[in-house]
């Protein structure tokens, strides 16, 4: 409730006490945060900026660059800065492109502008691949890209000319990392129909730069088709001349112009098709289902079993015991697993105890997989356990011990003859 002047002069204090680099900025930093709202809501821009400035100051411990704040608290003042009215948000932008550029120095002291911000955030957009998102330099991608939409779509949509020529300054810095280059083809991608002339550009500039892969396919790809003739055979052209690097093989140069095609393979005439059919553009190998990535991480819930709880439930434990025994696992990456179809196994086993209990025999020992063996001793260790703790799966369950205890004593038997 404070006066703008109080308030103003409340900032000064913050940022000459210094206090996010006091002993106690692990107390202030939460309430300091918060003010950031109370002047932006007081549209109190210029102490805004000056108190963004030292809540998003970075410094480096070890090889990593660190936020003074927490991270969460980095993230809700980025957050914050989002919903600056256009007119006012071009400053807070360039200082968020300072700090992205703070922290690709310290990630980065050789000033290698082919930096490694696609490690950890290979896309721009949001996207799956992205698994670091919460890292402080994937907090200022994030907001730097929304920050730029936000600009410029507001610039558009009232009206504005000229508004396309910003983009480079607000993105300027001393080193050029590849991260800034990356955010400009995404917001020429957002804003394809503005950037036209620019576009062509940097797809014939960037062609086989694989520090900015994903959004320069992307933009090749919706790009590719609103060429025109001329510029289609100039681009095709490009690519089978091949990479800049004389040194390389004819393998590899066969490669890269593959790799190149398969951008914007869905987008090539008939003719083309014909006269690229050389290259093997429209087959994808393992884990190559998405060109626009040079690689992908993927994970896997597993592991998975041939055949679900349905197809073996209701069987007789005979017919159930053989499908144990007839089904071979492939060796394929990912493929069913007699580990998964022991886990359905086990399930059946707490269900219908007594029907397996008394059907164990010691020639299962020669005819079933020691997987198996295991998951049915863990089925009914599951029933006891069940009956112990009054769970309802397995609790009247009946087990004829006697069949179990033979097979468990032969089990012993055989371990302890290898």
């Amino acid at each position: 409730q404070l006066a703008p002047k109080m308030i103003s002069s409340f900032t000064d204090l913050i940022i000459r006490a210094k206090w996010l680099k006091s002993k106690q900025a692990e107390m202030n930093s939460h309430s300091i945060v918060e003010f950031l709202d109370v002047l932006l809501a007081k549209h109190l821009y210029s102490e805004a900026l000056s108190l963004t400035d030292e809540i998003l100051a970075v410094q480096q411990r070890d090889a990593d660059a660190t936020a003074l704040v927490r991270d969460y608290q980095y993230e809700q003042a980025l957050e914050s800065l989002r919903k600056i009215p256009v007119d006012e948000i071009a400053p807070f932008i360039r200082l968020v492109v300072q700090r992205l550029h703070s922290v690709m120095l310290i990630e980065h002291p050789d000033r290698d502008t082919e930096d490694a911000s696609y490690i950890g955030h290979p896309a721009i957009e949001n996207h799956g691949q992205n698994w670091n998102r919460d890292g402080i330099r994937s907090l200022l991608i994030v907001a730097l890209r929304d920050m730029l939409q936000t600009y410029f779509s507001g610039k558009k949509e009232a009206g504005k000319t000229g508004w396309q020529t910003e983009l480079p300054e607000l993105l300027k810095t001393e080193i050029a990392f590849a991260v800034f280059d990356r955010i400009k083809i995404h917001i020429y991608r957002i804003f394809k129909e503005d950037f036209g002339d620019a576009i062509e550009g940097v797809l014939f500039a960037k062609l086989g730069d694989t520090y900015v892969w994903h959004e320069y396919a992307l933009l090749a790809d919706e790009s590719f088709p609103q060429f025109d003739s001329a510029t289609r055979s100039k681009y095709l052209a490009a690519i089978e001349k091949g990479p800049e690097d004389k040194g390389r093989d004819a393998q590899y140069k066969k490669y890269w112009i593959t790799r190149q095609l398969k951008l914007i393979r869905n987008h090539l005439t008939e003719d083309e098709k014909k006269r690229l059919s050389k290259f093997d553009i429209f087959t994808d190998g393992e884990f190559e289902d998405d060109p626009t990535f040079l690689s992908a991480m993927r994970s896997f819930h597993g592991p998975t079993s041939a055949y679900n709880k349905g197809d073996l439930e209701n069987l007789a434990v005979s017919e159930c015991i053989k499908i144990l025994i007839d089904w071979k696992p492939t060796t394929e990456h990912f493929a069913p697993s007699r580990e998964g179809l022991g886990r359905i196994f086990e399930e059946i086993v707490v269900e219908r105890a007594e029907d397996f209990s008394s059907s164990c025999v010691p020639a299962w020992i020669d005819e079933l997989h020691p997987t198996y063996i295991t998951h049915c001793f863990r089925g009914l260790t599951n029933v006891i356990r069940n009956q112990l703790r009054g769970n309802s799966t397995g609790v009247d369950a009946k087990i004829a011990w006697e069949p179990v205890i033979r097979l468990a004593r032969e089990v012993i038997a055989r371990g302890r003859m290898n």
